[in-house]
């Protein structure tokens, strides 16, 4: 059995990293714990980086962007795995009043010209190798938008990426 979760923030009104990161995040773990389970975390690595980008202007967010990587780098310390998760949307989003203002205009790596794609897909894993000591190398699509594989597979394996996670047989979006 494989069991993983997405460790990311939600889309509109986002709750607090507390809400919807660390508590989720730590009660999982806390089971699987018990059961002597390892976890997969795919890791939003966009978010890591569009939180770094706004945290030059909002010093809270700094902290915050502090804690979250503390929280990933104790979940690969803990043994649990660490990969890389996508959702390029954080491309186009910001901050406005203090909030997340979450874009929707390119949501899945296909509204993506391909030098894009090396690029965010190069510096999310990157990004994730910093803090785990570079070994991420399973991805998961954000909102299962993977297609076409083709298009996304040379900058995966480029990053060290070797299991793709995003498909789930039977599934319909």
């Amino acid at each position: 059995m494989v069991l993983s979760q997405d460790y990311e923030l939600f889309f509109g009104k986002s709750g607090t990293i507390e809400k919807c990161l660390f508590e989720p995040t730590d009660k999982l773990v806390a089971w699987a714990d018990k059961r002597n389970m390892p976890i997969t975390f795919y890791v939003d690595a966009g978010m890591l980086v569009a939180m770094q980008r706004e945290a030059r202007k909002e010093p809270a967010l700094a902290r915050d962007l502090s804690r979250v990587k503390t929280h990933v780098e104790s979940l690969a310390q803990q043994g649990h795995e660490i990969g890389v998760h996508i959702h390029p949307h954080w491309e186009d989003t910001g901050r406005v009043d203090g909030a997340w203002d979450f874009a929707r205009t390119r949501y899945k790596l296909d509204d993506f010209r391909d030098d894009e794609i090396a690029d965010i897909v190069a510096r999310y894993a990157g990004v994730l190798n910093d803090l785990c000591d570079g070994e991420v190398t399973s991805y998961r699509a954000g909102g299962f938008c993977v297609e076409p594989f083709s298009r996304l597979r040379p900058h995966l394996e480029k990053a060290g990426i070797d299991t793709d996670s995003s498909v789930v047989p039977g599934l319909a979006i």
